[in-house]
């Protein structure tokens, strides 16, 4: 009865040893998982950060095109003005010219 005393004792030290070996792959498997958490988050973090770059670095290529579209618009305007002065320029040189003729033409009346 001894030796199975002995026995028990062995088989109780066994299992001792066994359940140390699991809770030691436990710890080994919960830092790991703690590694990763915190890798993720990490992760997470940087892509709410390169998101938020993003979103500012559009935001201000969005206001560069607003900010080239507006002078294109006073280019234009600009363009658009002094096509208008030139005409009128042209129409006032040619009603000039035109008034012109007729005051130097003979009236014919003179004969």
């Amino acid at each position: 009865r001894d030796l199975g005393g002995m026995g028990g004792v062995a088989s109780a030290a066994r299992k001792l040893i066994a359940l140390q070996a699991r809770q030691a792959e436990l710890a080994v498997l919960r830092d790991r998982r703690a590694a990763a958490e915190k890798a993720l988050e990490t992760a997470r973090e940087k892509a709410r950060l390169s998101d938020a770059a993003s979103e500012a670095y559009a935001a201000s290529v969005r206001a560069q095109m607003d900010d080239v579209e507006r002078v294109r618009e006073q280019v234009d305007r600009a363009v658009d003005d002094h096509i208008a002065a030139v005409e009128r320029r042209l129409d006032e040189e040619l009603m000039a010219a035109a008034t012109k003729r007729q005051d130097d033409a003979p009236t014919g009346r003179a004969r």
